[in-house]
């Protein structure tokens, strides 16, 4: 007589065994996969370091041709909208205009521009009353200086071109309007040369300011 049997039978128990090694397999699998895909996706979801540059850090050497005493207050910097912004710009084929995301001017780059020539300004006058507006400076002014940056950008050959119309007026007397109208060749292509290049001509602008209100001054004697 046959015996009943109780419980499940050996082959079912392997049956299932197999099925949840199985199973668990399948987990295993499917945990390593997602965490591969997360360490994919953050690397790829990683930006860029932002690089932020100044100017005005390169000072001209001072210059002995001024004493302290000469008070000039750079009262405007006007800028296209183009370079009115904080990304460094470059111009593209066809007058497109290409923004650098990820190298940028730190406050914008109309304080640059300021911040160059209030620096370079106060070295070649010998003057410790250069400032910019707004100011609450506690002495009078003898100069006032504006200046309207037309253009100010890195070309497609390479070549940072630069034209700037400034005037100076004095605190009696009639303005004087200038232009600067240059192109620095084969500035190249790393960030920190376009940067460089951008001080340089802040420095030739300064320079020229400070002679143009030094010839102003020589004729005030002269009489």
């Amino acid at each position: 007589m046959n015996r009943p049997t109780s419980g499940v039978s050996l082959a079912t128990r392997a049956t299932r065994a197999t099925a949840a090694t199985a199973r668990a397999r399948a987990g295993l699998g499917l945990a390593v996969f997602f965490a591969a895909l997360l360490t994919v996706s953050g690397c790829l979801g990683r930006s860029p370091e932002v690089k932020r540059y100044v100017l005005g850090v390169d000072a001209l050497p001072a210059s002995a041709s001024r004493g302290p005493d000469l008070a000039v207050l750079i009262e405007t910097v006007r800028l296209p909208t183009h370079l009115d912004r904080a990304q460094i710009a470059r111009r593209g084929r066809g007058g497109e205009v290409q923004l650098d995301e990820f190298h940028r001017w730190l406050g914008g780059f109309g304080k640059n521009v300021i911040r160059g020539v209030e620096a370079g300004l106060s070295r070649q006058l010998g003057s410790i009353q250069v400032v910019a507006y707004p100011t609450r400076a506690p002495f009078p002014f003898d100069y006032r200086v504006r200046v309207h940056v037309d253009d100010l950008i890195l070309d497609t050959q390479g070549g940072l071109i630069a034209r700037i119309r400034w005037a100076i007026v004095p605190i009696e007397g009639e303005p004087e309007l200038f232009v600067l109208d240059e192109r620095i060749e084969s500035v190249g292509k790393s960030t920190g040369a376009l940067v460089q290049a951008h001080e340089q001509v802040l420095a030739e602008l300064s320079t020229r300011i400070a002679m143009a209100i030094e010839a102003t001054e020589a004729r005030k004697t002269a009489f």
